[in-house]
C-alpha cells in the first residue's frame, strides 16, 4: 500500500467500551505507548484518554485519537455489549457519506478483555502489530 493509499485508511478500534481497551491499542498504534519484556511491562507511563471506560450515553461515539506515521488515522469506538447495532450504523454512514467501506479497517479489541490482566497489554501488542503489518501488504 503506497503512502498516498495509506493516508485515506481509518483504523477503528472497537470495543465494548468498558475500561481503556481501545484507547490502550490506540496509544500502541500511534506509538505514544511503548511496550517491553515482550509487552508484558508498560515502558512509557501516560495519561490515556477516556481511561476509565465510556458511560452508556457516550457509547456509539466514533473518537478521532490521531494519524500515525505511516498515514493511516486512528479512532476509537466504544460500541456497548450489543455490537450489532452500532457497527451496522457505522458501516451504513460511510456509506451515505458515499466514502469508500475499504478504507475502513475496523478491529475488534474485546478478545483482550477476556485475557488476565498480564495478558492484555501483551494481546493488544500483538492485534496492533498484525494490523500494521496488513496494512503495509
Amino acid at each position: 500500500m503506497t503512502h498516498r493509499e495509506r493516508n485515506k485508511v481509518k483504523v477503528v478500534y472497537h470495543w465494548s467500551g468498558s475500561g481503556n481497551i481501545g484507547a490502550l491499542a490506540a496509544a500502541l498504534h500511534l506509538g505514544f505507548l511503548a511496550t517491553t519484556d515482550g509487552g508484558s511491562q508498560v515502558a512509557t507511563e501516560i495519561n490515556l484518554p477516556f481511561e476509565g471506560g465510556f458511560t452508556g450515553k457516550n457509547q456509539g461515539s466514533l473518537c478521532f485519537v490521531g494519524r500515525a506515521r505511516e498515514g493511516e488515522e486512528i479512532y476509537i469506538f466504544p460500541r456497548g455489549k450489543k455490537p450489532a447495532l452500532p457497527l451496522k450504523t457505522l458501516k451504513e454512514t460511510v456509506r451515505l457519506l458515499e466514502a469508500d467501506p475499504a478504507d475502513y479497517y475496523l478491529v475488534d479489541c474485546d478478545f483482550c478483555l477476556k485475557q488476565g490482566k498480564s495478558q492484555v497489554l501483551i494481546t493488544l501488542s500483538r492485534i496492533v502489530t498484525q494490523v500494521k503489518e496488513e496494512l503495509a501488504d
